[in-house]
């Protein structure tokens, strides 16, 4: 989808742009949901009404009066979490060496057969 219709969309709906809503609400819902639950659902519990937001089925000022309820949930829900403030790098890195180990392993003989091995 082009910027220009974007731009055209959101004309349309007097200078809305409901699939921003949307995405906002969504990211919303989603931390919410990752700090105090330490995970995230899919597909989304309010799927539907995100569809409809992104559809422009609501007055803009109830949409906007949520979204503004749902950014005070977010500071609710990072003060009440129980996720630490860093993530465990050393953790993470292992896990990603890991993941490379067993995809190499498991492609073992496509790399030694290609002709990037071979001089």
């Amino acid at each position: 989808v082009s910027q220009s219709r974007y731009a055209k969309m959101a004309e349309e709906n007097e200078g809305v742009d409901w699939k921003a809503m949307h995405h906002a609400l969504r990211c919303c819902y989603e931390v919410v949901e990752l700090l105090d639950t330490g995970n995230i659902t899919f597909p989304l519990k309010n799927k539907k009404y995100l569809l409809d937001v992104k559809q422009g089925r609501f007055d803009y000022s109830v949409v906007a009066a949520h979204l503004e309820e749902m950014m005070v949930e977010v500071e609710r829900a990072k003060e009440r979490s129980q996720l630490p403030d860093e993530p465990n790098w050393e953790a993470l890195d292992d896990y990603i060496v890991h993941l490379y180990s067993v995809y190499i392993y498991s492609n073992w003989k496509k790399f030694t057969s290609s002709t990037f091995f071979k001089t």
